[in-house]
């Protein structure tokens, strides 16, 4: 129907006049699932039937996963976005809301790190939110190039970092760079350097790092002398040159001076006289070539001078210089060398000088390099204890190394090239050192070396004393005396020895006035003690009709017998019924005597033992026969029992120990048993039978 006058739209949902959600010709709704909505007029006058709506809702998009690639870009690179899970329309938002207008491109170069969403759109609805990713944007390196990026061909300049990455070179045939960030200079020209982060990947701008590669410069120098002696309007004339370029010139070492180069190429030094310009430098952007030659100005007649032995001397040596006249000589340092108008040269102390010869007749003068004198120094010695030495002592002279050592006189006193001297003879000689690098000497006199006698000493003939005695040794005065062995023999100051105990010792003077001591082998003193003499046996030797007397004495005595022959230990082949006196005597001691009668001879017994028991414990092992020495003739038989004969010795040294030495029956060694011997003792003695058991 229609509206009524003053009617108005109602609006229901549910069903019409359910659920009122509005009124007025439109309203806003927002459903959350599909709904019909209903409609009519309604007024005083009338209602109007039910129209209805059906408002359809479409779900919201899923939020699209959003990606970005590559993730992380260096400042001035760039990066694409891309997402999924959206089948719909997708628009990049650089804020969360996804408000204001959206990215124009997927590719972006952001200046900063930065955060993406993406918004999905289906049926015209948007999903809630957008999804996000993230793009990091790290910074270039800066490089720091010092010097403003100059450096000279040949040079190096330390560029910034030197660490943390690698540098590379825009053209290594101009310069080249290490990692170190360390800039060679190859060629001239320009090169960039580039320095890439190893932990980002991203590299300094080309234009930051750039090198100017200076070349060296190149030139050649010629040299015009002045016109006369004196002048100064000599030249020096530096070729090769950039055309009308500014430079630096130096001269002799001394500070650069700017010098433009003309139209040629080439700088002209004028006003010069003559003298050394050597060495020769030239700089352009403070890259400097340095020549050494040899850059002499001559006055046009400079007189020649001859300099011998290469101008070196020692100290107060002299050399001759020539000319030695038409004109005059000048040292240019006269504390190290002087030298007069002929030419003599007289080195005064080490150090280093010119001389110039200027000739009278032109005023001109010789080059200073022509007389370059070196005076070498005298070598220092050093002597010690005044120089004073004994006859056969050393005594160490420094240097020790260096050079040579000589003695004005070796039968006084001798040197080695060590510094060793050794006194020969009583005298005086001087010991001179040469340097073998100058050649120079030391001064004789300060090297002088005096040799002291040897004291000579007095020890009376024989040299011998008893212990207790004493002996007088000289001299008695003017020195020391000691002992080598003091408990041997002692020594007083007075010279005076005395024997101590048994032995040999040397005493050994020592003269105030000079230190020297006497040779120890001169003062040789031997001490023998008091002699003993002890009688022993008195032996009868039936075989020889005479007699022998045993005695002992100690040791170093010695003994004598006024009959018969004496041993060791006894005096034999004394005469029967004979006096012998038996003497013991000791140099420097009392000798001591006794008398002895043969008639008081004790018969020789011969024993022989019964028994042999070769066991080796050291009782019975051998068969023992006593005062067989009596019987110097004597032969033992030992037999077996049926009479085979197994041993037999003459003479006999008391060792059967139950051997067979004659072969046959038995063997070697002899079985345990009963033996039978026969000892023969000579010439009209009966000799002595008996039997023996061998037991084992």
């Amino acid at each position: 129907g229609s509206a009524g006058t003053g009617s108005t739209a109602q609006w229901y949902s549910g069903t019409c006049g359910g659920t009122s959600v509005g009124s007025g010709n439109s309203i806003t709704v927002s459903p959350t699932s599909n709904t019909t909505y209903f409609v009519r007029y309604e007024g005083t006058c009338n209602t109007t039937t039910c129209a209805s709506q059906l408002v359809t809702v479409n779900p919201l998009p899923n939020v699209p996963t959003a990606s970005v690639s590559p993730s992380a870009i260096c400042e001035g690179g760039s990066a694409t976005l891309s997402s999924s899970g959206c089948s719909g329309t997708i628009e990049w938002y650089t804020n969360s809301g996804g408000t204001g207008t959206p990215l124009a491109s997927t590719t972006v170069s952001p200046t900063g790190t930065t955060t993406y969403y993406a918004f999905c759109t289906e049926n015209g609805c948007r999903s809630a939110t957008g999804g996000s990713v993230s793009l990091t944007v790290n910074s270039n390196p800066t490089v720091t190039v010092p010097s403003g990026g100059n450096v000279c061909v040949g040079a190096t300049l330390n560029l910034t970092p030197s660490t943390g990455g690698t540098w590379s070179s825009s053209d290594p045939s101009v310069a080249t760079i290490t990692n170190g960030g360390v800039v060679t200079g190859v060629n001239q020209g320009t090169a960039d350097m580039t320095y890439t982060e190893t932990s980002t990947g991203c590299s300094s701008t080309a234009s930051t790092g750039t090198i100017t590669v200076n070349p060296l410069p190149t030139f050649t120098v010629s040299l015009t002398d002045p016109s006369s002696c004196g002048a100064t309007d000599g030249m020096i004339t530096i070729s090769g040159l950039n055309p009308s370029t500014s430079y630096e010139v130096s001269i002799a070492s001394g500070a650069l001076n700017p010098e433009n180069s003309d139209g040629s190429g080439e700088i002209i030094l004028t006003g010069l006289g003559s003298g050394s310009y050597s060495p020769i430098e030239v700089s352009l952007n403070n890259c400097s070539t340095i020549d050494n030659g040899t850059y002499d100005l001559n006055d046009p007649s400079s007189p020649a001078i001859t300099v011998p032995n290469g101008g070196e001397l020692c100290e107060g040596e002299i050399l001759n210089l020539t000319p030695s006249s038409g004109g005059t000589w000048t040292s240019n340092d006269p504390s190290v060398a002087t030298i007069d108008n002929t030419g003599l040269l007289t080195g005064i102390a080490a150090g280093s000088t010119t001389v110039t010869y200027t000739e009278t007749a032109t005023g001109c003068s010789s080059t200073a390099s022509a007389g370059s004198i070196t005076v070498n120094p005298i070598p220092t010695v050093t002597v010690p204890s005044g120089g004073n030495v004994c006859e056969g002592a050393t005594l160490n002279l420094t240097p020790s190394t260096g050079g040579t050592w000589s003695s004005s006189d070796p039968s006084v006193a001798t040197i080695t090239n060590a510094g060793e001297v050794t006194g020969i003879s009583v005298g005086t000689a001087d010991m001179t050192f040469t340097n073998t690098t100058t050649g120079c000497s030391s001064v004789a006199s300060t090297g002088t070396i005096t040799v002291n006698a040897s004291p000579t000493i007095t020890v009376p003939a024989g040299n011998e004393i008893c212990v207790g005695s004493t002996l007088n040794l000289e001299p008695t005065t003017g020195g020391t005396w000691t002992s080598n062995d003091p408990v041997v023999a002692t020594i007083t100051g007075g010279g005076v020895v005395t024997g101590v105990s048994q032995g040999t010792t040397e005493m050994v003077f020592t003269s105030t006035a000079t230190g020297c001591s006497s040779i120890a082998s001169d003062g040789t003193v031997i001490v023998n003690a008091t002699p003993t003499l002890t009688i022993g046996a008195i032996n009868c030797n039936k075989p020889t009709s005479s007699y022998s007397v045993d005695y002992t004495t100690n040791a170093g005595a010695t003994v004598t017998a006024s009959v018969g022959s004496v041993t060791s230990t006894a005096v034999t082949g004394v005469p029967n019924d004979q006096q012998v006196v038996i003497t013991a005597t000791s140099a420097g001691c009392p000798s001591v005597n006794q008398t002895v009668s043969t008639d008081e001879c004790d018969d020789v017994v011969v024993d022989v033992s019964n028994g042999v028991s070769p066991n080796s414990d050291g009782m019975n092992d051998f068969l023992e026969i006593t005062n067989l020495d009596a019987y110097p003739e004597h032969n033992l038989s030992i037999y077996n029992r049926w009479g085979d004969k197994v041993f037999q010795s003459s003479p006999y040294e008391n060792d059967w120990n139950g051997q067979n030495n004659v072969g046959g029956i038995g063997g070697e060694e002899l079985p345990a048993g009963t033996y039978f011997y026969i000892l023969e003792l000579g010439e009209n003695e009966d000799p002595i039978k008996g039997y023996i058991e061998l037991k084992r």
